[in-house]
Formats: C-alpha cells, sequence, structure tokens
C-alpha cells in the first residue's frame, strides 16, 4: 500500500499582508529618525541645569513660543533653580542676553520677558527672563563652548557656559528660525 500526500492549494492572495505592513513601519520608523533635528526642537522644549561661576543653578530652555498671543520664533527662557540671597539677583526683565563663541563672536538676544505671562497680566517672574532668537544676523559655530551672559536685575552678569551638545541644540533652534 503507498502512502499518499495531500497537498491544499489557496486560490486567495499570497499572504504578504503581515510583511508588507512591517515592511511600511520600518519605512515610517526610519523617515522619522531621518527627520532634520530643528524640527524636532521646535515641537519638544530642551532644557538643561547649569551652574554659573557663583554656584546659582539656572535652567535654561529652548522652545518655539507656543501663545498665539505673542509672535512666533524660538526662545531661551533663564530660570534661577533657587531663590535669590540678595535682592537684584535674579535675571533682568529688560536687558539682552549676550552670547559669545570661543570665535570672537557676539549676538545680543532681546528680552522677551513680557511673554512670560499673559498680556493681561501685570507681574513677571522674579526668577524667570525669556529671550527672542529670531531675527539674529549669523550664529554661532557649534563647533566649541558658548556663553550665555544673563544680565541681573540689580546690574551684574551672571555667565553660563554651554557644552557642545548644548551650543548644538541651540545653534540648530537659532538657525530653524
Amino acid at each position: 500500500m503507498a502512502l499518499s500526500r495531500q497537498t491544499t492549494v489557496s486560490s486567495g492572495p499570497p499572504r504578504l499582508v503581515p510583511t508588507a505592513v512591517a515592511l511600511a513601519l520600518g519605512g515610517l520608523l526610519l523617515g522619522l529618525l531621518l527627520w532634520p533635528g530643528s524640527l524636532w526642537a521646535a515641537d519638544v522644549p530642551q532644557r538643561w541645569s547649569l551652574a554659573d561661576g557663583q554656584g546659582q543653578r539656572w535652567a535654561v530652555t529652548l522652545f518655539n513660543q507656543p501663545d498665539p498671543a505673542y509672535p512666533e520664533g524660538p526662545r531661551l527662557r533663564v530660570t534661577a533653580l533657587a531663590p535669590a540671597a540678595q535682592p537684584g539677583q535674579g535675571p533682568s526683565h529688560t536687558a539682552p542676553l549676550v552670547l559669545r563663541d570661543v570665535f570672537s563672536g557676539s549676538w545680543s538676544l532681546p528680552n522677551v520677558s513680557e511673554e512670560l505671562v499673559p498680556p493681561d497680566a501685570a507681574e513677571i517672574p522674579a526668577a524667570s527672563a525669556q529671550f527672542g532668537l529670531d531675527g539674529l544676523s549669523g550664529s554661532p559655530r557649534d563647533a566649541g563652548p558658548l556663553r550665555l551672559e544673563i544680565p541681573l536685575a540689580g546690574g551684574a552678569t551672571a555667565t553660563l557656559v554651554l557644552g557642545p551638545a548644548h551650543t548644538a541644540a541651540l545653534v540648530d533652534g537659532i538657525a530653524g528660525a
């Protein structure tokens, strides 16, 4: 007695659906990974915690202005993380912030601290100041450290030094403006 082997033939389309779906998802993920970095920076605020030469800790945030009551564009916000021990040690709400790179470049960022509160609010938080990055001519190089000279309310200056990764993110934010 001979054994016979039965085979089943399917008359439908080949079962490529799982493969096609996997390829489509892979292509989508690859596209998202290759998307320009400056576009990612526009959507997600970048935050760093740094100390100045006096030991004061500062939060530095790079973001796009989300409030439609104010002009669009990239912003840099600095916030003193501990209350100032003396009056006048918080950031100024009127003076510009100065950026300096190691290649003798210098940029002045306009103070837009009024954007920290709604247009009808009266008091700006004493520990924070905000600066506009749009409209700058040229931008710092991302190859070296960058100094942020934060104007203080009492007339002094606090200096923060950004390392290469922070500088590159800031340069991307300026370039995206």
